[in-house]
């Protein structure tokens, strides 16, 4: 059993090493959303296929939709990888959300049958935190976002990055968080992105 562990580990490693996440711009990772919501995570569920496939479901209770139509209060999305029954899955980077996260989330289009349900991996997955200065807007690793850039990417199809890759170009950021943007602003941003589609 445990080889068996070890080996579907180094697999799921090494599929994620061999593949690349194309870096977008903020208005690329819109376009590429059918749905963008402000939501917390509510729960979380692991369970294992009987291929051995482990998938963990998180389940998010959705504050305002800003883009989409999507008529109910909650949604669950889907993640490869996590733990059932002492066994672990683990896919790089592949950041899920925690229990009680607070964020804004770039919902794929057909997410059902991707390996991480959010547009661009960490590019489409936004966290809301409280600081001394208000609720502001990090990215999914942590960083202190100040600003949102409509432009486009200057380098496209010459350009791809690891899965380690959790910012959209034109994203600026600081090392001090009362200098993030709150979340009215990001996504009045947003808002202008999705009236120009």
């Amino acid at each position: 059993m445990k080889a068996y562990v070890l080996f579907l580990f180094f697999m799921i490693s090494l599929g994620a090493h061999a593949t690349s996440v194309i870096q977008h711009d903020m208005k690329e990772v819109t376009q590429l959303s059918g749905l963008v919501f402000q939501g917390q995570v509510s729960g979380l569920k692991s369970y294992r296929e009987s291929n051995g496939t482990i998938y963990t479901e998180v389940n998010f209770d959705i504050h305002e939709v800003i883009k989409g139509d999507y008529p109910s209060s909650s949604i669950t999305l889907r993640y490869l990888g996590g733990t059932v029954d002492g066994m672990t899955m683990n896919v790089i980077d592949s950041d899920v959300p925690s229990f009680g996260q607070l964020g804004i989330y770039f919902v794929a289009k057909g997410h059902e049958n991707l390996m991480h349900p959010l547009s661009g991996w960490g590019q489409g997955h936004y966290v809301l935190k409280k600081t001394a200065a208000g609720t502001r807007v990090f990215s999914s690793n942590g960083k202190a976002i100040t600003d949102v850039s409509m432009a486009s990417a200057k380098v496209k199809s010459a350009k791809s990055y690891a899965l380690n890759s959790y910012e959209a170009s034109g994203l600026s950021f600081s090392e001090k968080s009362r200098y993030a943007i709150t979340p009215k602003d990001f996504k009045l941003t947003i808002r202008d992105i999705i009236s120009e589609e």
